[in-house]
């Protein structure tokens, strides 16, 4: 995945939340709180997305 499509993608969704995810920086990016709290609810959802699939294989 190409680095813009993944940052719009990114945007996309802070402005569907309406929270600031990712700061963004000329140094980089950084999560911001909501962002690593987000993490953790996706990675939760990516888990039990990979157990179903498992489960119906």
């Amino acid at each position: 995945m190409r680095v813009s499509t993944l940052s719009r993608a990114v945007s996309r969704l802070e402005d569907k939340l309406a929270v600031t995810l990712v700061e963004r920086s000329p140094t980089g990016i950084h999560a911001t709180a909501s962002g690593r709290q987000a993490m953790r609810h996706i990675r939760r959802v990516l888990n039990e997305t990979n157990a179903m699939k498992e489960t119906l294989e």
